[in-house]
């Protein structure tokens, strides 16, 4: 079974993984990731360049977990449009239910692991993540 497909082909999208050590980024034309890169996550200042190379994005999402610190930054390095969206961890979520007693206590990073999951395998499924923190 496939991954449902929720942008068209010819969209492109910029995903951000950005974690205690490494930004991770990919740009996604629908189909496959067409360009990838990363920084050490105390120069994520330095993205701003790389970013300003890439093609017109329709849309940015970016999963978040070093701090606001890290969020300040990207938030300077990426393009003003479109607007990123940034991953938040819910109760419930696209059929997903988080148990935590407080939700936003499992990192986005995670929480968007489960859903990719659960989107990709409707059902039961083990999801292997792990982080430098």
């Amino acid at each position: 079974m496939g991954a449902k497909r929720t942008t068209p082909a010819s969209s492109l999208l910029l995903a951000i993984d950005a974690g205690n050590t490494r930004v991770k980024w990919g740009l996604h034309d629908g189909r496959r990731w067409v360009k990838r890169g990363h920084a050490q996550t105390g120069r994520a200042a330095g993205l701003k360049s790389v970013f300003a190379r890439l093609p017109p994005m329709d849309a940015i999402i970016v999963s978040n977990v070093a701090g606001d610190g890290l969020r300040t930054a990207l938030k300077r390095a990426l393009p003003a449009l479109p607007a990123p969206r940034w991953i938040r961890s819910a109760a419930a979520q696209c059929g997903v239910r988080n148990s935590y007693a407080k939700p936003a206590q499992l990192g986005c990073d995670r929480w968007a692991a489960l859903l990719g999951a659960h989107a990709r395998c409707p059902g039961a499924v083990v999801v292997v993540n792990a982080g430098t923190a």
